[in-house]
């Protein structure tokens, strides 16, 4: 999703007689959890109950979404990848504080821009699929109950998983709004690592470095 500053707003929207264009973009990135499916193929994989994690603050949250793109002018297709930076929630300490890291997302898009050709003066807008890795790297230790009268096991407890994006992009203003859902198939990191579905909102500042 994008803001344009007027000067560079016609060259990306297709009117430039360039070939490509290529762009950086700054957004704004909020997102949650609606869905989260409870059991896998092979039933319930329900994690150590003394697991110091929450997948609600975890997950859910807001970033800072950098991004480089570049837009095919005569089909009018956009290939971007972004970096969503997020400081927030990893883990709970002992002593029921909260433990926050950064956590970076490497987002992938394809998008078809287009306008109404009955509407004077229209704006175009997007539509376009993607697919995420988010929470790259992310994970803790902690020590993992396995049973009574036994040692607790040194765990590694991942928070990383990738999802599949479908969004479109509606001109408000001078900004792009981008409403969009992430569709997780595995690997979602909560009490149980399973299937999940994320919405998304998303504004965003983009301006031109070159045209050829």
């Amino acid at each position: 999703m994008f803001l344009f500053p007027a000067s560079v707003f016609a060259q990306w929207s297709g009117e430039s007689d360039k070939k490509f264009n290529l762009g950086v973009s700054a957004g704004y990135l909020a997102r949650t959890t609606v869905f989260y499916e409870t059991t896998g193929d092979s039933g319930p994989v329900v994690q150590d109950p003394g697991l110091p994690y929450d997948y609600r603050p975890g997950v859910n949250g807001t970033g800072l979404n950098l991004g480089l793109s570049v837009m095919a002018n005569r089909l009018q297709l956009e290939l971007k990848y972004t970096t969503l930076i997020r400081y927030d929630f990893l883990r709970w300490e002992d002593n029921g504080s909260r433990d926050n890291t950064f956590y970076f997302d490497h987002n992938f898009s394809l998008s078809k821009w287009f306008r109404f050709k009955t509407v004077p003066k229209e704006r175009p807008k997007y539509v376009g699929v993607g697919y995420s890795l988010i929470n790259t790297g992310g994970g803790f230790h902690y020590e993992r109950y396995v049973g009574p009268n036994l040692p607790p096991e040194n765990t590694f407890f991942s928070v990383d998983f990738d999802a599949f994006r479908i969004f479109v992009g509606i001109p408000v203003w001078k900004i792009y709004l981008e409403p969009g859902v992430y569709l997780v198939n595995s690997d979602f990191p909560g009490p149980i690592k399973d299937k999940a579905t994320m919405l998304y909102l998303e504004a965003v500042y983009k301006s031109n470095l070159f045209n050829k």
